[in-house]
């Protein structure tokens, strides 16, 4: 199966690019790996409002309610500086499908960088997010933001990659679907993989295609639908949702099995809840069962190929 690359916007030191505080990077194998099957767009926020490399070290601080980036031993507070750059950065931001951020770093951090209750950093307050890290968040609710250590979950690295991939696929699909059936197509295909995010989107898309008619704005239709998509894919996807979709696609085969083959599902359903077998290993167990009934309605969808097999 071929996957459109997604486009990542990725901390600049986990691109192996050396501009960290001290000069340094960051490798980490899965972000290389990663890099095989997206294109990266590099950014260091620290770089960009003209601090050099080296530099001194920056700090979070709490300060009347509010998280300021300050750098101690030059007595600066950066936060304008940032929030401004964060500002003229995001607002020309467009084609790209996440973010991939450095954890802890006051900056970029998305939730675990050290916050302290003073400027001199002696005293810890909490942990937080990063002036852009924030700003990131702020700006786009909806898409899929994690920071390295994160992706090291298994959990949370499926649904990063599961929602990054299918955004690529939405935003490429943009310059051809020009018309209703088209849409409906994609809509089909992917209804699985809504299912398992967003149930009500998923009925809120379907109503919205139900509902065309041929006199209708068919560009303003596919922009709400775009909306709708990009939305949905904001939930966290548990096993609980997972299992119910599985279920779904098990339902059309059940009849068509033998008494062992259905025990045999079961038993792998309670085994993927009891962290014994991983997604894939029912995905592939339903893909065979799609091959061996020749069922081209599942085999078509997302949900059964959601990304690279690579990425684990």
């Amino acid at each position: 199966m071929t996957f459109y690359k997604p486009r990542i916007i990725i901390s600049a030191c986990l691109d192996m690019q050396q501009v960290r505080y001290n000069g340094s990077f960051v490798k980490d194998d899965f972000v290389l790996k990663l890099k095989n099957y997206c294109e990266f767009i590099p950014i260091c926020p620290e770089i960009s409002i003209n601090l050099g490399v080296p530099r001194d070290r920056l700090i979070l601080y709490k300060s009347n309610n509010e998280i300021r980036l300050f750098q101690t031993l030059t007595n600066k507070d950066l936060t304008d500086g940032m929030l401004r750059f964060s500002d003229n950065f995001l607002k020309n931001l467009n084609d790209f499908d996440g973010f991939l951020l450095k954890a802890k770093s006051p900056s970029c951090a998305i939730g675990n960088a050290l916050v302290y209750k003073d400027k001199e950093a002696k005293v810890f307050h909490a942990k937080g997010r990063g002036i852009f890290g924030s700003e990131i968040i702020r700006n786009f609710p909806n898409y899929p933001i994690e920071d390295e250590g994160r992706l090291r979950d298994v959990n949370i690295k499926q649904n990063f990659l599961i929602k990054v991939f299918a955004l690529a696929n939405l935003r490429n699909s943009k310059s051809t679907m020009n018309n209703i059936n088209k849409l409906m197509e994609f809509h089909r295909e992917n209804k699985y993989l809504l299912m398992a995010f967003n149930q009500q989107k998923l009925k809120s898309m379907g109503t919205l295609i139900a509902k065309f008619k041929k006199d209708d704005n068919f560009e303003k239709i596919k922009e709400i639908y775009f909306n709708l998509f990009v939305s949905s894919l904001a939930s966290y996807v548990n096993k609980g949702k997972y299992l119910n979709v599985l279920q779904h696609i098990y339902g059309y085969f059940s009849d068509k099995l033998n008494k062992n083959e259905k025990k045999y599902f079961i038993s792998l359903t309670d085994k993927y809840i009891n962290n014994i077998v991983d997604l894939r290993t029912l995905i592939e167990i339903l893909k065979i069962w799609s091959l061996r009934f020749e069922n081209k309605y599942i085999l078509n969808q997302t949900f059964l190929n959601p990304y690279p097999d690579e990425l684990g």
